[in-house]
């Protein structure tokens, strides 16, 4: 059998009888050779990983990352395409796309907890008296600009600074 891809370092070979009713038999002369990397196969890694990011739901995304997305699709694309690909090459590729699903992944719940913080304070503003009307003025600002601010932030960080400054409107609020 020649072509078998193992991706997590485990490989099963099955026998089967030509009898069913033989309740035991012996194999000889059965050779697994490690051939090394193929060129082809780590393509084939780099075209699962480049699948497993179009997958990624962008509208958990803001702008920023949808941006920093793309490009990473883009790139392991061209990596995959080059003429001059090597193993080297499309692993790195493969690497770096992982590297920033991953970073996707993250800045998706970073973005999902200050939407739903900004919809609390909506809340809370809409439905709330304030001691005075520039009060509620200036909580609304402060809404409306976390909710530009949640948009631009290409960071994990950027969008807690966001959160913790909304944060800080809404208790002075």
């Amino acid at each position: 059998v020649n072509d078998i891809l193992v991706y997590d370092g485990k490989i099963t070979l099955g026998v089967k009888s030509k009898i069913a009713t033989y309740k035991w038999m012996g194999i000889d002369n059965v050779t697994l050779l490690y051939s090394g990397k193929n060129l082809a196969f780590c393509k084939e890694a780099l075209q699962q990983a480049i699948t497993k990011a179009e997958a990624v739901d962008e509208t958990t995304l803001n702008t920023a990352v949808k941006e920093i997305l793309a490009q990473a699709i883009t790139d392991a694309n061209t990596a995959k395409n080059a003429a001059n690909a090597t193993i080297v090459s499309i692993e790195k590729a493969t690497s770096d796309l992982i590297e920033k699903v991953d970073f996707v992944n993250e800045m998706a719940k970073a973005y999902a907890k200050v939407n739903a913080f900004i919809n609390i304070c909506n809340n809370c503003a809409e439905k709330s008296t304030p001691a005075t009307a520039g009060d509620k003025t200036t909580f609304k600002d402060a809404i409306d600009l976390a909710s530009e601010e949640k948009e631009n932030a290409a960071t994990v960080e950027a969008l807690s600074d966001v959160y913790n400054a909304l944060e800080k409107a809404r208790q002075v609020y």
